[in-house]
């Protein structure tokens, strides 16, 4: 028998504003008209984050730490909380503008990057876990940089090489720590350091305030045309732009798609 097979990752923002990958979601279509909802939570992260980051899945009793959560033929409040039901007066405009001919759930999560208005949840294009070494990313970073993206790495269920140690599911919590008082005393520094060149700056009378971040609008459009076009993730263009995830979504929802 047929079917049609799409994967995608449940996400929320985290410490940092660092992307928390939560949860593996898969949407299985066969041809006699079946169906299914395939849930696989990361709890290694999970169990990272706070009740102010991540309060459960809806519809899913983590409690019982189940490896996968499988819905047959029943679709899941995550999923009918987020995407348009057929007698929506407005679903084959939802669609089009999604750029699919039909509704498949979680490829039209991953392309509007659809939040609910009770959580901060939302789905990321899949990727396979990796293992990389701390060394390979700090080669093109600097300090602060490779700090920041070793967390982001370990927040997205990737393992890292600290030279013979390895931080995986099993002392992910022990890596997080180190590594965020890390980058917290780097801010306290850095902040400490900017606050010394301001009260300099008042008795040279050369300090003016801090100036507001410019945005290049241009930037942001040409990005978000090539998010609609599937060829960079929400993510991926906010850091192309320089500018936060946050402020992404606030450019999107003020200016329109």
């Amino acid at each position: 028998m047929k079917e049609y097979h799409s994967k995608g990752t449940i996400c929320t923002t985290g410490p940092f504003g660092i992307e928390c990958a939560i949860c593996t979601i898969e949407y299985i279509e066969r041809e006699d008209d079946t169906f299914c909802y395939i849930f696989t939570p990361n709890y290694s992260v999970m169990d990272l984050l706070g009740y102010e980051y991540f309060d459960g899945i809806p519809g899913l009793d983590l409690d019982l730490r189940k490896e996968r959560y499988i819905r047959e033929n029943f679709v899941p409040s995550f999923i009918s909380e987020r995407v348009p039901q057929k007698n929506r007066v407005d679903y084959i405009k939802l669609l089009k503008k999604a750029g699919l001919e039909m509704m498949e759930p979680i490829e039209y999560l991953i392309r509007v990057g659809a939040r609910y208005f009770g959580d901060e949840y939302y789905v990321a294009r899949y990727r396979e876990k990796e293992i990389i070494s701390f060394s390979e990313i700090g080669k093109k970073k600097n300090l602060q940089g490779t700090i920041k993206e070793a967390l982001e790495r370990l927040y997205h269920g990737d393992d890292i090489y600290f030279e013979d140690l390895l931080i995986n599911d099993l002392n992910r919590e022990y890596g997080v720590k180190i590594l965020s008082s890390l980058l917290n005393k780097y801010k306290e520094v850095f902040m400490r350091n900017q606050l010394l060149g301001v009260e300099e700056g008042k008795k040279k009378g050369s300090y003016k305030g801090r100036k507001p971040l410019e945005v290049d609008i241009e930037a942001y459009f040409s990005a978000l045309e090539e998010v609609k076009e599937k060829k960079i993730t929400p993510k991926e263009a906010a850091e192309k732009v320089g500018i936060s995830i946050d402020k992404y979504y606030r450019l999107k929802k003020k200016y329109g798609e």
